[in-house]
């Protein structure tokens, strides 16, 4: 047995802690989990990240703090690339990336709605914050800090659930619960279907999309009570994968026992996987109001305006205490009649896919663009030329998680002028 070379800071509760666990456990990374109520976090391991936000990850061997998942995960690809996250290929490797936006971010909604506006999770989510706090606590005391987290978000919530409220009192809206269980029910039928031919999206082995997934998937909607039914009776192999997911090592399912630990042949995106991505990235961002290619025109052409931003190592947005992964940049539309936020956060994802694409050979965008099809949200994302360079750092003082811009080489595109 390997020594624990990690410890991962999160909570069972926690969405993108969801993520990172079956990464590490996956990957037979060696680690141990703390929650964020082990003194060394407060003392250690937040004042270098400056962010109370989880995951964090604390490497053991050489000191390294790092926070957000997605930062984890490209921390410890680099030191482990056994079994990688990220395929080499050029379609398989944008779709990854496009679900670690599209998946992990654009189901955050669905799983925080289903999660705060069905009273039947309530008894249930306030304990499982108090075992955050107050691990060895009595019902009595898990109550009292899981009711003080509770009533932290309420503010949180009641903004995010503002833009789909169809009735005056969002949690009173039976209108929008049924809204949400037939999305969600959508999602549950897609996946299914494709956990019929294959036990990950891209074949035998995880990719960083099913990590993504699995946010969703686990942390609230696999273990709130009212979105675990549903997952346990309308998506049985949905509910394997989620339990398969979590074991420890444990890489060939057995439901696929002689199944290649490989990714699917000459760069197959299999067509059910396609199907995910894409209701995700239509039918979820139209239901919600997003728009992640708006979003990120936006802020291109906010850096275009305002070019004495990049290049000075000043982070975009200062004075934000919720830090990068909460940071929303106000700018003017249509002439200043209206204002749009754009989540910087998202920008950074997105950015990603599209430098991947933006900077492949013209061979390669071809073959993405044949994989994706011309009437898709996706593709539209991975056209939006890169114009600024996007970067999360760590600034001090304040010693928060920042994001910073940066002048784009243009030389490194390879425009195809024919699909672009």
């Amino acid at each position: 047995k390997m020594e624990p070379q990690y410890i991962l800071y999160g909570s069972y509760a926690s969405y993108f802690t969801a993520k990172t666990r079956a990464y590490l456990r996956k990957k037979s990374i060696p680690f141990i989990e703390r929650h964020v109520g082990d003194p060394q976090f407060r003392s250690l391991i937040q004042p270098q990240t400056g962010s109370h936000r989880i995951p964090q990850l604390y490497c053991m061997l050489n000191g390294d703090c790092v926070q957000d998942s997605t930062n984890i995960l490209d921390y410890l690809e680099k030191r482990h690339p056994k079994l990688p996250a990220i395929p080499p290929t050029p379609c398989q490797r944008v779709f990854v990336h496009l679900m670690e936006l599209y998946a992990s971010e654009g189901l955050l909604k669905l799983a925080y709605a289903y999660r705060w506006l069905f009273i039947d999770n309530m008894e249930f989510i306030t304990k499982d914050f108090g075992m955050a706090l107050r691990p060895q606590g009595n019902t009595e005391i898990l109550n009292k800090y899981g009711g003080r987290i509770v009533n932290r978000m309420e503010g949180g919530k009641n903004i995010m659930l503002r833009s789909v409220k169809k009735t005056e009192d969002v949690m009173d809206d039976t209108d929008l619960r049924k809204d949400l269980n037939k999305a969600y029910l959508k999602l549950l039928k897609l996946f299914d279907d494709h956990l019929l031919l294959m036990p990950y999206l891209l074949g035998g082995h995880p990719s960083a999309a099913d990590y993504a997934m699995m946010a969703a998937l686990h942390a609230h909607l696999g273990r709130d009570p009212v979105p675990l039914r549903l997952m346990q009776v309308n998506a049985p192999h949905v509910f394997r994968w989620v339990e398969h997911m979590l074991n420890f090592a444990e890489v060939q399912s057995p439901e696929f026992f002689d199944y290649p630990v490989v990714f699917e042949k000459n760069d197959i995106v299999p067509p059910s996987a396609l199907k995910i991505l894409k209701f995700i990235a239509v039918d979820q961002q139209r239901m919600f109001k997003d728009d992640y290619v708006k979003e990120v025109i936006a802020f291109e052409e906010e850096m275009e305006l305002h070019p004495e931003k990049r290049g000075n190592g000043n982070p975009l947005l200062d004075g934000n205490d919720k830090g990068a992964d909460q940071a929303i940049l106000i700018v003017d539309r249509d002439g200043g009649k209206k204002k749009m936020g754009i989540s910087l956060h998202h920008v950074w994802l997105s950015q990603r896919s599209r430098e991947f694409f933006q900077t492949s050979s013209i061979s390669d965008q071809n073959k993405i663009i044949a994989m994706l099809g011309e009437d898709n949200d996706s593709l539209d994302l991975l056209k939006v030329p890169i114009r600024t360079k996007i970067k999360r750092v760590i600034l001090k003082e304040p010693n928060r998680p920042r994001f910073i811009a940066e002048e784009w080489d243009n030389n490194q595109q390879n425009i195809n002028k024919s699909k672009l």
